[in-house]
Parts: structure tokens; C-alpha cells; sequence
């Protein structure tokens, strides 16, 4: 079936909705740059940078590095240099797509667009099944990451049980690179964790979001 051109109110909708999108994101953002500031105060990264008392990032002088929306401007996205590593250090383009949906689940979710005006070419991840409608693609994708954090849930009072560590499997984490941004030694430095274990557990929870998505596709 051929696409018909947009019209230009609908067009405009959009674009609203997009605007409204990014406001709200940020927002979020900056709601969750409140909660970890403490935590990550004194933190030092391997440049040599630190937070200061206000949560801004300064160098060894404490010059200024600018807010967090001008630093994610400014350096790549976390999950292409993991891609770029390759599946044994990184991702696989398969784990890539997968943290790309969950994403787009989390702006939708957060961004309040419900079912409307959501663009996956714009928003990135998978694209839809012949015949499914963007609103149906919207709808999907935010199903199967609904079932995948009661996945990881699930995984993680498992392995409380049996006294392992539930930190591989808590979306906390995994929302740090996916959707803030943050480096995986950023969020070990952060929450504590082992050196290397944020890029595993990274891997090991888009692994089991494909297989929810895969499970869901064959019920």
C-alpha cells in the first residue's frame, strides 16, 4: 500500500507532540540527575572530571563541563560505541536494536504521547509487521517492555532466593546506559557495581527482552 503524503495540520500535530515529547524528557532527565547527584558527587571518571556539590561536572581545576543535555550533545551515544566493540566487549546489532525499543518504550511512556503521532523511524528500534499501523507498532512495543521489567523482576527475587546477586537483573542499570546515556563506568562508579558488570548485565537483559519479544510474537 502506498504512504499518502501528510497534510499540513497533521504534520503540525506532530511536530507539536514531538516538542512536548523533548520537554518532558528533559524534564525526566533532570529529575533523575537530582536523585543520583549525591551519589555521584565526588565521583572521579578516567578523565580526571568529578561532580561538584551541585551535580555540574568540573575538571581537577573545577572549570565548568556544561549541564548534562549540552554533554549528551556533545559525546556519542553510549549504545553505538558499545556496538562499535562488538558482541564479546559490547553489543550485538541484535542487543543494539533491543536497547533502541526499549528506549523508544521509555519515551513514549514518559513523554505521555499514549498512542498518538509515534514515528519509529524518528524514534528508532524495530520496524512493524506488514499490515500493523504505527499506532499498533506503539502499542506492541510498549507491551513487550511492560513485559520485560516484570521479566527482570522476576529474575531478580530469583536470585535473592537463592542469595545471588539481584543487581544483574534491577532495569535501574540498564535505564542508566539505555536511556541516560550514562557509560557503563559511570553506572558501576555510581551504583557500586564491579568493574565490567554493567556491560554484562547489560547484555544478559537484552537478551531476555528479546526472548519475552519472541515469546509474545509466538502466543
Amino acid at each position: 500500500m502506498t504512504n499518502q503524503p501528510l497534510t499540513d495540520e497533521v504534520a503540525d500535530r506532530i511536530e507539536r507532540t514531538y516538542d512536548a515529547l523533548e520537554r518532558a524528557i528533559a524534564s525526566d532527565e533532570a529529575k533523575r540527575a537530582t536523585a543520583r547527584k549525591e551519589a555521584r558527587a565526588d565521583f572521579l571518571d578516567a578523565f580526571g572530571r568529578r561532580r561538584n556539590a551541585n551535580g555540574v561536572v568540573v575538571d581537577v581545576h573545577g572549570r565548568d563541563r556544561g549541564t548534562a543535555q549540552t554533554r549528551t550533545k556533545l559525546r556519542p551515544d553510549t549504545l553505538v560505541l558499545l556496538l562499535n566493540r562488538g558482541p564479546e566487549r559490547g553489543l550485538s546489532q541484535e542487543q543494539y536494536d533491543a536497547a533502541h525499543l526499549i528506549r523508544t518504550a521509555v519515551r513514549i511512556i514518559v513523554g505521555g504521547m499514549g498512542l498518538k503521532a509515534c514515528s519509529m523511524e524518528r524514534m528508532g528500534g524495530g520496524g512493524r509487521s506488514d499490515g500493523e499501523t504505527e499506532t499498533q507498532w506503539a502499542i506492541r512495543v510498549q507491551e513487550d517492555y511492560n513485559a520485560w521489567v516484570d521479566a527482570m523482576a522476576e529474575r531478580a527475587v530469583a536470585a535473592k532466593r537463592a542469595r545471588r546477586d539481584s543487581r544483574a537483573w534491577q532495569t535501574g542499570p540498564v535505564m542508566d546506559i539505555v536511556v541516560d546515556g550514562m557509560t557503563c563506568n559511570e553506572v558501576e562508579g555510581a551504583r557500586c557495581m564491579r568493574n565490567g558488570s554493567a556491560a554484562a548485565a547489560l547484555r544478559d537483559a537484552l537478551d531476555l527482552y528479546l526472548d519475552v519479544r519472541r515469546s509474545r510474537k509466538r502466543a
